[in-house]
Order: C-alpha cells, then structure tokens, then sequence
C-alpha cells in the first residue's frame, strides 16, 4: 500500500518527505522508503539488484542467492546496479543494462558481466563471495571518482581563498545533515555553495 500511495505522489512531483509505516522495526521503514525512492530513480542509494522471477531454466536458486546478495551489500551506500538472472536466455540481455552481473549458465558455473560485458566464468559455489568483491572493488572506485569531482569542485569555487573555504565547509555539514545524507559530492558542494554571500 505504501509503494502505491506514496509512488503515485512522488512519480507526480508533490512532497519532499516519506513517511513508511510498518509492522516491523524502524530500520525496516527507512529500507522501504529508499526502496521506493530508488524504484521511482528519485534517490539512489546502495546496489539495485535486478533478478529474474525464477523457473526451471534456471542454473542456481536465484532467490536464495538474491536473499544473501542483498543481506551481504546492505552496508554498499554507493549507487550501482547489479543483475542476477538464472539463465542464459534472458541473463545477457539484463547484464548489458547493469554494472556487474551473473547469469546461470550449465554444469555448476555462470558467467561474470562487467560494465555489460562477458568478463569470465564463475562457479555457483564461488558466485556470491566473488560478487561482493566485484561490488565492493567497483563500490571504491566509484566512490574515489565521487571524491575526486567534489574535490575539484571545491577547488574551482574557493579559488584558494581560505577564508570562503572555512566557510564553505560548515555549509557543507548543514546540506549533507538537511539531505540525510553521508557523502560529499560535487552536488552537496555547490548546495552549500549557493548559500553563501562572496563579495
């Protein structure tokens, strides 16, 4: 009921904020909320896993796998996308469109996709630590990207001028705390540059 309601409403443009309510411990609603966030391509926030439904194609019980993926890359804040399909009749395809992905294939091994292409074979035994390092390599060096880009865009605003840099970074502390959110990007820092008066 709530991804319906709230959907709806946000797809549309109206509202700021989500409130989730559920029958479950609070986290539980903040991970529904960034859900439907992401769902919508409102907010993205940790890996979107894109799976097939399952069926007798399939190379390895993709739910199980999708279960301890999910559990596994909770703690990924950085948006990427990561496709799961049992098979190789649909798996290319859905591996073309993700960061990493696995497809099913036969006699115990699928195949690893990186930035949508076949990069090597993997065991079913081996698949689910291998792709939390995949995750975990690729979560970096988007993240060191990120960095990268918030720091040439404080360098480009400040100049060098030391003071609008001591007063820039307490902005940026108020955008991210505003936002909720826990990493600084070329965004947050032209945000909390916008509210700031140079002369």
């Amino acid at each position: 009921k709530s991804s319906i309601g709230l959907g709806m409403l946000l797809w549309g443009g109206v509202g700021d904020t989500i409130r989730v309510s559920l029958s479950a411990e609070p986290e539980e609603e903040v991970k529904v909320g960034y859900h439907i966030l992401k769902s919508l391509g409102i907010r993205a926030r940790g890996v979107k896993i894109v799976s097939c439904p399952s069926c007798a194609r399939q190379g390895f019980d993709v739910i199980k796998t999708v279960e301890a993926l999910e559990q596994r890359l909770e703690h990924i804040k950085t948006p990427m996308s990561l496709s799961i399909i049992g098979c190789v009749v649909n798996g290319p395809g859905e591996a073309l469109m993700t960061d990493l992905g696995f497809t099913g294939g036969g006699a115990g091994s699928g195949m690893v996709y990186v930035a949508g292409r076949q990069s090597h074979k993997m065991s079913n035994a081996q698949m689910i630590d291998h792709i939390v390092e995949l995750v975990e390599k690729k979560a970096a060096e988007l993240q060191a990207a990120k960095d990268a880009e918030a720091l040439a865009a404080v360098i480009r605003i400040t100049a060098g001028n030391f003071r609008l840099l001591e007063r820039l970074f307490p902005q940026i502390g108020r955008v991210l705390k505003i936002n909720q959110l826990d990493t600084i990007t070329d965004d947050v820092i032209e945000a909390a540059a916008s509210t700031l008066i140079t002369s």
